[in-house]
């Protein structure tokens, strides 16, 4: 069987891609949940004063968020 260069190189580009980890599935990522309770839900019709009530909950119950906002 006579090989040429272009055979070769698909051979590497080949080596390459594996070795890189093409056509292997992704690897699974495990998620997980900090604090179970839901958050309130937000309504069209609230007003302003509930609005920033809810606003001011959320914030208090994500974490890594600045306060005072």
């Amino acid at each position: 069987m006579r090989t040429c260069k272009n055979d070769s190189l698909r051979v590497s580009a080949i080596n390459m891609l594996l070795d890189r980890g093409y056509g292997k599935p992704p690897q699974s990522l495990d998620v997980a949940v900090w604090d179970a309770t839901p958050l309130p839900e937000i309504r069209d019709d609230m007003s302003l004063a509930e609005s920033q009530a809810l606003y001011r909950e959320i914030n208090q119950k994500l974490p890594g968020r600045p306060r005072g906002y």
